[in-house]
C-alpha cells in the first residue's frame, strides 16, 4: 500500500467528503501545531487532488 501524507486539514477533510477513507494522523515532525493526515494513493485520489487543486 502506497501512503499520501496529506499536510492540510482542509483538503484532507474535502478528501474524506468525496468517499476517501482516512486511515491515521499524527503530528507534524517540526511544528507542534500541525497535523499530518495519510490516505491510500489510488488513481482516484490523484484525480479528486488534481480537482481540488485547480
Amino acid at each position: 500500500m502506497i501512503i499520501k501524507k496529506i499536510h492540510s486539514k482542509n483538503i484532507a477533510l474535502q478528501l474524506i467528503r468525496k468517499g476517501h477513507d482516512f486511515i491515521y494522523c499524527e503530528p507534524h515532525a517540526t511544528k507542534e501545531r500541525l497535523t499530518v493526515f495519510f490516505f491510500e494513493e489510488t488513481a482516484q485520489l490523484k484525480r479528486d487532488l488534481n480537482e481540488i487543486f485547480s
